[in-house]
C-alpha cells in the first residue's frame, strides 16, 4: 500500500496540472494508477484538503484546485544562505519562505504553509505552520565541537536550532569527520535535533572522500546487486542473432570519443550513394540484453542515468555490458541499433531507417585526432569520411540555425587531480568542430526517429519524447531586463521570446565582453528539458519533434526508446508500458537527471574549492556573476570558481543596492560595481563545510 503523503503529493500534482478540470475520486485514483486497498487513504486525504480548502468541492462527488487557497503543500527547498521555497508545481510560482518562516523544517521536507501577500518581486510568500513528512531520517554532515558538544553541520544549511549529536548512542566519531547520521529526535519547531551517527564516511579534509561523499549525501549505490551482476556476466553476443540482424560489418565504421572514455555508445559512417549518401549512427544495442523484468532492467529504471566524477562513475549498467558487450569497441562484432539516414547531394535527410544491425568499428578515435584531420594536420584511412561528415555538419547547423536553434558554448571545468585528489590544473573545456561533428549526427537521428516512429494512439503505442518548454514570462522579462542593464539590449521588455528571436539576441551579444555571463544567465533563464509522453516544440533546438536514442549505455531514456522501435518492426515481440505507465516513467526519469545534475555540479564546486584553498594571498581576475544586497559574486577566469566579496569588506557603509541595474554603489566612495564588471580579487576565506569562497577587492581595484 502507498503511503497517504506519497499519494497526497500525487492528488496535489494532478489536481494544480488542471486547476480548471474538476474529479471524481474514482477518477483521481484511476488518474494515479492507485491500488484498490489505497482507496480508504485516498478518500481521507481528499477530505483533508477540502477542510483545508486547497482543493474545492466542484458538486456531484467532483474536486478541483483552489488556486487562492490560503494554504499551499509541497516540498521545501532550503538553498546556502538558509531561506528556501515551496515547490508547488510547473503552472504554480513558487513559495518564498524566510529564515523564520520555516517552522522547524529542513531541506526537502514536505510541508504546509500559509500564503502572505507576494513580496517585492512578484514571488508570493509563505509560513511553514505544519511538517507533512520528513524527506529522510538519514542526516549526512561533518562533526563539529562547541563547548564539549558535538554538533552536524550539514548542507543546504544547517538548521539555526542546531543538530546535536548523541554520543551514547553513536559509533565512534572524531570532529572533523564526515558523517552519516540517523534523526532519534526532530525535537518539535524550536528545539534542537538530536541524531546518533551509524557510520564514518571519513576526514572531511581529505579530498580523497569526495566521490564517496557525493554518493552518500545523494544516496548513490558503490556496487551492483549479485544478482545484476550475474544477469550482466551470462549476457554473450550468440551466433544465432548476428545471422537475424542487418549485416553492416563491410562499412568503414569508427567511434569518436573523449581521450579518457571508457564506454564507447556510438559509431559513425557514411557512403556514396547514386542519390547522394548515407549516414549510419550506430548505437549500442543495449536493449538486446536488458530485457523487461529482469535484474539488469529494475536496476537500469532505478539508477535511471549515468552519474559522471572526474575520474569516477557510477554506471547505470555493470562494466561486463557498459564497458565490454555494449561498448563499440574497436576490432569486435557488436550488435547495434543503426539509424540509417538517405542524404541528397545537398545533405538533406530524405529517408530514416531504424534496424538492429551487426557493426565492427575499425577505428577508435579521440576529439583531438579528428580535429586533426579537419584541420589538415593529420591523415588516416577514415580521413576521407571524416571530411564528408564536417561538410555534413555544417550544412547541418546551418539549417538549425534557419530555424532558430540555439548554440550554447558554455565551458565546463576540466579537472585534473593528483595522488591526493586535489586537482593541480581547472581549465575551461574548448569546443572543437570534432565536437560539432558528432553532436550533429546525434542531433539529426534523434530528430528523424522522434519524427517516424509515434504512430497511433500514445495510450496504445506510446513513445517518449526530450521535450523543452518555453521560458516563463517572469523569466524572459528578468533576461531582457538584465541585457539592457549591461547596455547589450535597447528592445522591448517581452512577455515572450520565441527561439529564433533567443539565438538573434544571443548572437548580437557575440562580441561583448560579457558574453560568456550572458550565455550562463540565458541557460538559467531557460526551462528544464524534460521527457514527456506528449510531444511538445523542443524550444532550445526548435525542434518539432524530438527524442533520445543515441546514448542507451547511459540513459535508460534512450533504451526505452530502443524498445518501442524493436516493437513497431515486429509488435507483441517487446513488452512495453501502457501510455500512463510510461508517462510515469517519463517523470521519474526526468527526475532522477535533476538529481545526477546537481550531484555532478557539487562534486564540481567541491573540487574548485580544493583547488582555491592551495592559492591563498594569490590574486585573480574574474567578471561579477551576481549582485544582491549584502555584496556581489565574482567569477574567476579560466578555474570558473565562484566567491563573494561582501559589502563590509568594500571600505564604506552607504552601499545601495539597485535591483533593476543589478549593482551596488556608494556616494561615500563615488563607486559602482554592476554585473558584468571585470574586478581583480583576492582569496580570503574557503569554507569547504559551507562550500563557500570570500574574496576581497585587490587594493588596485579599490584605488580604481
Amino acid at each position: 500500500m502507498q503511503d497517504i503523503i506519497t499519494i497526497r503529493t500525487a492528488v496535489l500534482e494532478l489536481l494544480r496540472e488542471d486547476p480548471k478540470r474538476s474529479f471524481r475520486i474514482k477518477d483521481i485514483s484511476k488518474k494515479l494508477e492507485l491500488p484498490p486497498e489505497s482507496l480508504d487513504n485516498l478518500k481521507t486525504i481528499v477530505n483533508r484538503l477540502k477542510s483545508h480548502q486547497i482543493i474545492l468541492s466542484a458538486g456531484r462527488g467532483k474536486y478541483r484546485y483552489n488556486p487562492r487557497s490560503p494554504l499551499v503543500e509541497g516540498r521545501i527547498k532550503i538553498n546556502a544562505k538558509g531561506f528556501g521555497f515551496i515547490l508547488t508545481g510547473p503552472e504554480s510560482d513558487d513559495i518564498f519562505i524566510g529564515r523564520r518562516q520555516m517552522g522547524g523544517a529542513i531541506d526537502g521536507d514536505f510541508v504546509q504553509a500559509r500564503l502572505f501577500k507576494s513580496g517585492r518581486f512578484g514571488n508570493p510568500r509563505g509560513k511553514i505552520i505544519r511538517i507533512l513528512a520528513r524527506k529522510t531520517k538519514r542526516l549526512i554532515g561533518s562533526v563539529i565541537e562547541q563547548r564539549g558538544e558535538y554538533f552536524l553541520d550539514l548542507q543546504p544549511v544547517t538548521p539555526e536550532r542546531g543538530i546535536k549529536i548523541d554520543r551514547q548512542r553513536s559509533i565512534k566519531f572524531s570532529p572533523g569527520q564526515e558523517v552519516v547520521t540517523k534523526v532519534v529526535d526532530w525535537g518539535g519547531d524550536q528545539g534542537v535535533i538530536s541524531v546518533k551517527v551509524v557510520e564514518v564516511i571519513g576526514e572531511t579534509g581529505d579530498p580523497r572522500n569526495d566521490v564517496k561523499l557525493i554518493c552518500r549525501r545523494y544516496d548513490y549505490p558503490s556496487e551492483f546487486p549479485a544478482a545484476v551482476v550475474r544477469e550482466a556476466r551470462q549476457a554473450q553476443i550468440e551466433a544465432a542473432e548476428i545471422e537475424k540482424r542487418l549485416d553492416l560489418r563491410h562499412l568503414e565504421t569508427f567511434t569518436i570519443d573523449p581521450e579518457s572514455a571508457s564506454d564507447f555508445d556510438d559509431a559513425l559512417s557514411i557512403e556514396v550513394t547514386d542519390s547522394g549518401y548515407r549516414l549510419g549512427v550506430h548505437i549500442a544495442d543495449v536493449s538486446h540484453f536488458v530485457r523487461p523484468g529482469s535484474h539488469l532492467d529494475k536496476e537500469a529504471y532505478n539508477r535511471a542515468n549515468s552519474v559522471y566524477f572526474t575520474g569516477h562513475t557510477i554506471h547505470m549498467l555493470p562494466k561486463e555490458l557498459s564497458a565490454d558487450l555494449c561498448s563499440l569497441k574497436p576490432d569486435c562484432d557488436r550488435l547495434a541499433m543503426s539509424a540509417l539516414i538517405d542524404l541528397n547531394h545537398d545533405f538533406k535527410a530524405r529517408k530514416l531507417k531504424a534496424e538492429p544491425t551487426v557493426i565492427h568499428s575499425r577505428r577508435r578515435f579521440t576529439y583531438s585526432q579528428v580535429q586533426a584531420i579537419i584541420d589538415g594536420d593529420s591523415e588516416s584511412p577514415q580521413a576521407p569520411a571524416i571530411r564528408l561528415l564536417t561538410k555534413l555538419t555544417r550544412r547541418l547547423r546551418s539549417e538549425r540555425k534557419g530555424w532558430g536553434s540555439i548554440d550554447f558554448d558554455i565551458p565546463e571545468p576540466i579537472i585534473k587531480l593528483n595522488r591526493h585528489g586535489v586537482p593541480h590544473e581547472i581549465r575551461p573545456s574548448e569546443r572543437w568542430e570534432s565536437h560539432r561533428l558528432v553532436e550533429e549526427c546525434m542531433l539529426l537521428a534523434n530528430r528523424l526517429i522522434a519524427e517516424k516512429y509515434p504512430l497511433g494512439d500514445r495510450n496504445i503505442s506510446p513513445f517518449l519524447y526530450r521535450i523543452h518548454p518555453k521560458p516563463e514570462t517572469k523569466d524572459v522579462r528578468h533576461f531582457l531586463e538584465l541585457l539592457r542593464s549591461l547596455k547589450v539590449y535597447s528592445g522591448p521588455i517581452k512577455s515572450s521570446l520565441s527561439s529564433s528571436e533567443f539565438r538573434q539576441i544571443l548572437a548580437r551579444t557575440a562580441d561583448s565582453p560579457y558574453h560568456a555571463l550572458i550565455e550562463n544567465i540565458a541557460l538559467r533563464s531557460l526551462t528544464k528539458a524534460v521527457y514527456s509522453t506528449v510531444n511538445a516544440v523542443h524550444f532550445g533546438l526548435a525542434f518539432k519533434h524530438y527524442t533520445h536514442f543515441t546514448s542507451p549505455i547511459r540513459r535508460y531514456a534512450d533504451l526505452v526508446v530502443h524498445r518501442i522501435i524493436k516493437n513497431k518492426k515486429d509488435p507483441g515481440k517487446v513488452h512495453l508500458w501502457p501510455g500512463e505507465k510510461l508517462a510515469k516513467v517519463a517523470e521519474w526519469i526526468t527526475e532522477q537527471e535533476i538529481k545526477a545534475l546537481e550531484a555532478e555540479r557539487e562534486y564540481i564546486k567541491i573540487k574548485q574549492l580544493r583547488w582555491l584553498a592551495h592559492q591563498q594571498d594569490q590574486e585573480f581576475t574574474g567578471l561579477i556573476s551576481g549582485v544582491l544586497n549584502f555584496g556581489f559574486f565574482v567569477e574567476l577566469q579560466n578555474s570558473l570558481v565562484e566567491g563573494l566579496v561582501h559589502v563590509d569588506t568594500l571600505g564604506a557603509n552607504d552601499w545601495t543596492y539597485n535591483p533593476e541595474e543589478y549593482s551596488l554603489t556608494s556616494q561615500q566612495m563615488d563607486g559602482k560595481y554592476q554585473l558584468g564588471d571585470e574586478v581583480q580579487v583576492r582569496l580570503v576565506k574557503v569554507d569547504m563545510n559551507r562550500l563557500q569562497a570570500n574574496f576581497a577587492l585587490t587594493e588596485d581595484q579599490r584605488r580604481q
